[in-house]
């Protein structure tokens, strides 16, 4: 039974990695570009200071991988992956979902699951922690931003699933809308405190472009929204044309 979703899945995330590409390629490479010129510029300034002070200009080091490369078959490559390996996780997620949320139909379920997910994963971690372009983190504190990150997402993941088990209860006593407020102020309560109890990472450099920070953040939302709407729209019409067949 789960093995059926998780292929459904699979050719669902790919096609949503695909179309993730697509958007990533037209609308997020360009605030990278200019990230990227932002944090060549200053390291040409500190050479040119390194080199006023006596020091040798430092030897260029080798690209690896062509800029050209990374924002093509490298971003595509990317993209289908990690589509690839969400809509597996999805899979499993709607197997035990389909059924259990309501009146729904698959395709419902599918979209509604892929939305909670988008909130869920990216949104709520990306509020206290967003995402930034290169040159505009300091490379020292790699490892706590990763840290409360993820330690956010955790606490979003397991605040969820307590409001859809509590929804699942307080329906019964309160009534579907009732219901779904109550558990959902559960939710807000605990991210709440959760945001203002983790710390606060501020490093971007005062004279970094805040157009290209926003650019950058938004196509990176617009990015995330493409891959899980569009796989939830992809995995539930597959679901429906299935439940058709069956009927």
């Amino acid at each position: 039974m789960v093995a059926k979703f998780i292929i459904r899945g699979l050719i669902a995330g790919i096609l949503a990695g695909v179309l993730a590409f697509a958007f990533a390629n037209v609308f997020g490479e360009p605030s990278v570009n200019q990230a990227i010129a932002y944090e060549e510029q200053m390291g040409a300034k500190e050479e040119a200071t390194s080199v006023a002070a006596g020091n040798p200009p430092a030897a260029e080091e080798p690209e690896l991988v062509s800029r050209d490369t990374q924002q093509t078959l490298g971003l595509a490559t990317g993209t289908i992956v990690i589509g690839a390996g969400m809509g597996v996780l999805f899979g499993v997620l709607f197997a035990f979902g389909n059924g259990r949320m309501g009146a729904m139909g698959p395709g419902a379920t599918a979209v509604s699951l892929a939305v909670i997910c988008l909130v869920t994963l990216y949104v709520v971690p990306g509020i206290k922690y967003p995402p930034s372009p290169p040159a505009s983190t300091n490379d020292d504190t790699v490892a706590l931003r990763t840290g409360t990150y993820f330690l956010l997402m955790a606490i979003s993941v397991a605040a969820t699933l307590v409001g859809l088990l509590l929804r699942k209860r307080l329906v019964a006593n309160m009534g579907s809308w009732n219901g779904t407020l109550a558990a959902a102020g559960v939710y807000l309560v605990v991210i709440v405190a959760a945001i203002q109890l983790l710390p606060t990472i501020v490093e971007t450099p005062a004279d970094f472009s805040a157009t290209t920070m926003w650019d950058f953040r938004a196509a990176s939302l617009g990015i995330q929204t493409v891959l899980w709407v569009s796989l939830g729209v992809i995995f539930g019409t597959i679901s429906e044309m299935a439940a058709k067949r069956r009927a």
